[in-house]
């Protein structure tokens, strides 16, 4: 089965066809190029080279476009086509390439065609000849021609002046191989005619016919086909005499196979084969050649080389095949070679008809020498020994005692400041015969110092899951290794320490194994240094809510006034600090204090925070003036006010009122 992979960059082509035009217009070809890689790429779109013509009408014949990942772009080629352009068929190549970013998946190719009709006439002299073709063709109703067949078109020619005119036929579109050209000759009775192999002679206001006969070669490919005639007149050589034909080759899918035997008996040797495939149809092939069995079991492996072939009409190749059997007891070891039966697998990238009956062949795979019976006799012997030996060693032969490989702490030096507590790591080898761990703690003078850690195995040990529980997720087992890491203990205070690790073996009469770590120090605690004590310090000492200046005037509470509050409000910061507010007692550290407003004016309360303690006394404090906000009583006139009063004149105040004391901005 084909595998295709696909390629990175995709085209569209508009218009997706073939283009017509005529001399002298022009012809635009859009080319969408898109990059569906991973990568960016810089990719050449090109006109074939070998297309001269086309190149030389077209202004830009290549043009480079850089694409990112999903990115895409369009191209246009514009053709300018001379007015001495000859009409026919131009079949070219849009080439597109990426040798940097893709050079596995490019040159990609596809063909095009560009069909030159001829200009209409517009004026025909009365003089001037003509033809006309027999069978008429169109695009609907081509003339069908199959390949290595001969199909006749007859050509009739009028040669309507006054002086004898030679014809002759050409089609510049097609090779030599395509047709060949006859010039009939009227009978001897007609008017004076000559037989020319190369021309058809007429005389004036006559009738003549040419028969052109298309025989393509039989590797011509299917499809349809429009080349140009024309008819060249000796009186007139600058006279266009052109017409075309309509031609349509039918397609054929013949396609042989068959199988070449290189090496079909073998025995140790994978078999060779050749695949032999001939093209003998008119299409391309593009085909994928495998090989599998021809009954239900696969006995070997197949390759081909190549997998995938392309084929042109007329073409063969052959394909190597490599037939290996699989399955070495499969051999027989006298008698018969083994046969295996294989066929040929083809598949059509474009899903073209294939051969129904695919070709057959068969690998003999032959009996093995007598040395080899000897050997394998020897085989089982020595397999029967092996399972004896197993027996012997499951059953009967002693399990190997446990052995220490290590047993130490993780450091020979801790920090009892940081909490550190001694942890232990070892690799015991065959740990499925403990049966239990003894771990003692002693001084460095040997005295027990805690009591032993005692870890209890059960009846198996087949991974970490059959441990005990203050092992598991500290031990991993690994090739008959029990490896322990960071089991902790409970030596944490400070001194010198010796672990000794004991294991008891699950056979009653096997000996226990001790061993012991080297000499573990924890390191005490460095005694604290007495810190020196330092005077108080008071953070905080407000009045209502503020922090007081040093004088502060409060309004006393009246009949008529409710008089300014005092709250009071401290924070203290010190070792064995003692608060004291003058004149109202002791306090703690933080606290506040609400006083009644004050009821006699003219006064100076001091207000004083005092915090002390052993290194020393700090002292924070204000002084509060206190007034009365109601204004005196008015006093009566002099006599003799009222009378300036009704003169219009102002009467001089007897005396001055002392003014309203107002508080002091803070």
């Amino acid at each position: 089965m084909i595998q295709t992979r696909s390629c990175p960059i995709a085209l569209i082509m508009n218009p997706p066809g073939p283009q017509q035009a005529t001399p002298g217009s022009q012809v635009e070809l859009f080319v969408t190029v898109s990059n569906q890689g991973d990568q960016s790429a810089v990719i050449d779109v090109f006109i074939d080279d070998s297309e001269r013509d086309l190149r030389k009408w077209c202004d830009s014949p290549r043009q480079r476009l850089a694409l990112d990942p999903k990115q895409s772009s369009e191209v246009a080629f514009r053709f300018t086509i001379p007015p001495q352009a000859f009409p026919g068929i131009y079949d070219y190549a849009i080439v597109v390439d990426a040798p940097e970013h893709y050079p596995e998946d490019t040159p990609l190719q596809r063909p095009r065609q560009l069909q030159l009709l001829p200009r209409d006439q517009q004026a025909v002299r009365v003089s001037d000849p003509t033809f006309a073709l027999k069978p008429q063709t169109t695009p609907q109703q081509p003339l069908v021609v199959q390949p290595g067949k001969p199909q006749i078109v007859q050509i009739q020619v009028h040669n309507r002046s006054d002086r004898v005119d030679r014809f002759r036929l050409t089609c510049p579109d097609l090779e030599e191989s395509w047709y060949s050209v006859r010039y009939q000759v009227p009978s001897l009775s007609g008017p004076g005619l000559v037989d020319c192999p190369d021309g058809l002679d007429l005389n004036p206001n006559t009738r003549g016919q040419i028969v052109l006969l298309f025989q393509p070669p039989t590797d011509t490919l299917a499809g349809s086909y429009s080349p140009t005639l024309r008819v060249y007149s000796a009186n007139t050589p600058d006279l266009v005499l052109l017409d075309l034909v309509y031609l349509q080759i039918p397609t054929t899918y013949g396609l042989k196979v068959e199988i070449e035997t290189l090496l079909g008996k073998v025995t140790r040797k994978p078999g060779r084969f050749k695949v032999n495939i001939a093209n003998e149809g008119n299409v391309i092939r593009e085909l994928g050649v495998g090989a599998s069995s021809s009954e239900e079991d696969e006995y070997a492996a197949y390759e081909c080389r190549p997998e995938e072939v392309r084929l042109l009409p007329g073409r063969s190749v052959g394909i190597d095949l490599t037939v290996k059997p699989k399955n070495w007891w499969q051999r027989p070891f006298w008698g018969e070679p083994f046969e295996i039966p294989f066929k040929i697998d083809l598949t059509d990238a474009k899903a073209l008809p294939l051969p129904k009956t695919p070709p057959k062949a068969k690998l003999e795979w032959l009996a093995r020498p007598w040395w080899q019976l000897a050997l394998a006799v020897l085989l089982v012997l020595a397999a029967l020994g092996g399972i004896f030996y197993l027996v012997w060693l499951v059953y009967f032969r002693a399990p190997d005692p446990v052995r220490v490989e290590s047993f130490q702490s993780d450091s020979i030096r801790y920090l009892e400041a940081n909490g550190d507590r001694i942890t232990l790591n070892w690799q015991l080898r065959h740990p499925g015969q403990i049966r239990k761990i003894t771990i003692n703690a002693r001084a460095g003078n040997g005295q027990p110092v805690s009591k032993p850690m005692e870890l209890a195995f059960g009846d198996q040990l087949k991974d970490v899951a059959d441990l005990p529980a203050a092992l598991k997720g500290k031990c991993q087992i690994t090739e008959d290794l029990l490896a322990c890491r960071n089991v902790k203990t409970d030596a944490r205070k400070g001194g010198y320490y010796v672990f000794e690790m004991k294991v008891l073996q699950r056979r009653r009469d096997a000996p226990a194994v001790t061993t012991q770590s080297d000499l573990i120090e924890i390191i005490p605690k460095p005694k604290p240094k007495p810190q020196p004590l330092s005077k108080p310090v008071i953070g905080k000492f407000t009045l209502n809510g503020t922090a007081a200046p040093a004088n502060v005037p409060l309004k006393i509470k009246t009949d008529t006034h409710p008089g300014d509050k005092v709250a009071l409000s401290w924070q203290v910061t010190g070792k064995d600090v003692s608060v004291e507010l003058e004149t109202y007692g002791t306090f703690g550290a933080n606290g506040s204090l609400s006083l009644p407003p004050f009821t006699r004016a003219g006064q100076q309360i001091p207000i004083t925070l005092k915090a002390a303690n052993k290194a020393g006394e700090v002292r924070r404090g204000f002084v509060i003036e206190t007034f009365d906000p109601t204004p005196p009583p008015p006093t009566p006139p002099p006599p003799g006010q009222d009378a300036a009063k009704n003169s219009g004149k102002p009467a001089a105040p007897a005396f001055k009122t002392a003014p309203e004391p107002t508080a002091p901005a803070p």
